[in-house]
């Protein structure tokens, strides 16, 4: 076999093993429970006079609202539910009102909720049964904008709540695959994004009192996709995102009055990002470059960009200004750095650090490794990019174990940033990397397009590739014990390497992967089915008889009887985008025909695991799963 390219860059190439001189134990001594003890805070919302912040933090093992103050400090909590809670919005206008959403077991269908701060009672305002998304408040602060499917499971129509009456309004009525992607600032105009399939998408604007719309762009020319960014402050033009004439995403202008763009920021990577600050001090812009975010922040005025305050390395995403632009939100994430918040004082140029998520837990930031950021030549000479952790010594011998992680979606792109299961795996002697396989988004259109109607085939080869890659590249890998793993897509992937190259890895590990391309397309949530087209581009049609052969084909459950290699799964209940079905069919099948499957099904989850007890069940499982099945024996 040709030796696959192999380049290691820039800085990332670093691997950071070092034992913390404070403490007495290395990350190599610490049990899976020490890793998951690490947590997240997301969803920080500032009280109407920017105080306090209201947040949610999955720090005591399920993710539930808290407030506390901008400079850090004491939590304290808000309520405690049985289900996770991810998105609070604390009314910008009135202290008195904490409105969230939440969802019933992991079933997706998010309720929207409003908290009165004075009696602490909650009350749903939206029905059970629906989903509900929120799309954000008004310049005034007086309205919050929601979609909800109320009147038809298929469609979210867009409602304007009155926090002061409490009332909402239906703004605009949706019976396509339209959705609101933008609010004037004077509440009279919505842009609106008509996704058409993944190479495609248009926008509109939508005048509320006239319930008319105008076209902004079309397709008429060619194939491209436009993405709402935000309004210019002088009113004259909209800011847009989109690859038109490009391979890469542009922030463009566009002026409605003259029809006419200008090219405002372009790069040799997607612009992912711009938005002007409430008072349009300032356009914060990012460029996803390669999976790690660049962000300029620029004074609109002077044209000077912001200087931020010396912060930890890793990457460092301004994430939102204050309504009064006296502070400035700021995450930190990075392999061993769990997304640190932080925030930055611009009147007293005071860097506050709001999270330590750390404290929990026996580990250190220091304990822990950064990966390394490669490139390997697949089977037609594509170069498929990849992130690689590598233990400090082998545990197992004179070698290590390889464990493959495959990203879900597949429209979507693994970046650095820290998990607790590889940090888990690496500590213990394992090889870890996680592609970017074909149709993963970041790398321009032409990439992401390239899995298009071949699930199971070239990204898959993508995998395998990359295993024969690690082999010829990294000395210290036993590439005779890799074990493929990932969830959604990512699980649709393992089972597809266990039954269309059945002996190219020892194992694998299944979170919520589709077994079956018919089913699965027969089985999505309604609020889905509008956009079928998209489905049928990415896998295929079943009513067209070259399609309909190819999916079959492409279905792993319909050949279970290849299955030669130890498999686990595991499936959440409630699921509303893979069903149960779907890893229930390829379960029965498998053992039909004798071959060895573990499932765990847990009752109370959806489309993966939120719950910190259910995470240790599963990945515990896991691990002895693998060190029993791959005949591993500890040489420490």
């Amino acid at each position: 076999m040709e030796k696959s390219y192999w380049r290691v860059i820039g800085a990332l190439a670093a691997l950071l093993f070092v034992m913390s001189p404070a403490l007495a134990q290395s990350a190599a001594e610490q049990p899976l429970e020490e890793f998951f003890k690490t947590y997240r805070v997301g969803s920080l919302s500032f009280s109407p006079d920017e105080t306090r912040f209201a947040f949610v933090s999955d720090k005591y093992g399920l993710s539930q609202p808290y407030t506390m103050s901008v400079r850090g400090g004491e939590w304290t909590p808000l309520f405690e539910t049985a289900d996770a809670i991810y998105s609070v919005f604390w009314c910008p206008t009135d202290a008195g009102k904490i409105f969230y959403s939440m969802d019933s077991g992991g079933d997706e269908n998010f309720r929207l909720y409003l908290l009165d701060m004075s009696t602490r009672k909650s009350s749903a305002l939206t029905p059970a049964g629906t989903r509900t998304e929120v799309l954000g408040w008004s310049h005034t602060g007086y309205y919050l904008y929601y979609s909800c499917n109320d009147r038809n499971p298929q469609y979210m129509d867009a409602y304007r709540l009155d926090v002061r009456t409490m009332e909402a309004t239906k703004v605009f009525e949706n019976n396509s695959t339209l959705f609101v992607a933008g609010i004037s600032p004077d509440d009279g105009t919505l842009v609106l994004s008509q996704f058409i399939n993944v190479r495609s998408s248009n926008l509109y604007l939508y005048d509320v009192m006239l319930k008319s719309m105008t076209v902004i762009t079309s397709q008429e020319e060619c194939e491209a996709n436009y993405e709402f960014a935000d309004f210019a402050p002088e009113g004259d033009r909209l800011y847009i995102l989109t690859d038109k004439d490009s391979e890469f995403q542009r922030l463009m202008s566009y002026y409605p009055a003259t029809d006419e763009w200008e090219v405002e920021v372009e790069a040799d990577w997607d612009v992912v990002g711009a938005t002007f600050s409430f008072k349009n001090t300032y356009l914060v812009t990012r460029i996803n470059e390669g999976g790690i975010s660049h962000v300029t922040i620029e004074n609109v005025e002077t044209g000077e960009e912001l200087e931020l305050p010396p912060l930890p390395a890793g990457e460092i995403v301004p994430v939102s200004f204050s309504r009064s632009e006296r502070y400035l939100r700021i995450y930190v994430n990075a392999d061993n750095i769990p997304g640190e918040q932080y925030l930055y004082d611009l009147e007293t140029f005071e860097l506050i650090k709001l999270t330590n998520l750390f404290d929990n837990s026996q580990l250190r930031s220091e304990m822990l490794v950064k990966s390394e950021l490669i490139t390997y030549s697949s089977f037609d000479g594509m170069e498929i990019p990849a992130w690689l952790y590598r233990p400090a010594k082998p545990k197992w011998g004179k070698k290590s174990p390889v464990v493959i992680e495959v990203h879900g979606g597949p429209m979507a792109q693994a970046k650095p940033g820290y998990s607790p299961w590889i940090q888990f795996l690496v500590s213990r002697g394992f090889v870890v990397a996680v592609p970017n396989v074909r149709g993963s988004m970041g790398y321009g259109k032409s990439y992401y397009l390239a899995d298009d109607q071949k699930w199971g085939e070239d990204p898959l080869l993508d995998v395998v590739y990359l295993k024969y890659a690690i082999a010829d590249e990294v000395p210290e890998a036993d590439t005779s014990k890799t074990v493929i793993w990932g969830g959604s897509y990512g699980g649709y992937m393992t089972l597809a390497a266990l039954t269309f190259v059945p002996e190219e890895f020892a194992m694998g590990l299944d979170w919520v992967g589709p077994s079956n391309l018919f089913t699965l397309l027969e089985s999505v949530p309604p609020y889905w089915r509008p956009f079928q087209k998209y489905l049928h581009d990415e896998i295929g049609d079943p009513s067209i008889p070259e399609d309909s052969a190819r999916m079959w084909r492409q279905s792993p459950v319909n050949f279970a009887d290849r299955i030669v290699r130890p498999l686990l799964i595991v499936q959440g209940r409630n699921d509303p985008r893979v069903k149960v079905a779907e890893s229930d069919q390829i379960v029965e099948a498998a053992r039909k025909n004798g071959k060895q499957v573990e499932y765990m099904v847990f009752e109370d989850e959806g489309h993966g695991l939120r719950k910190r007890e259910n995470k240790l069940k599963a990945y515990n499982a896991m691990f002895d799963f693998m060190t029993a099945h791959l005949g591993m024996k500890n040489t420490d």
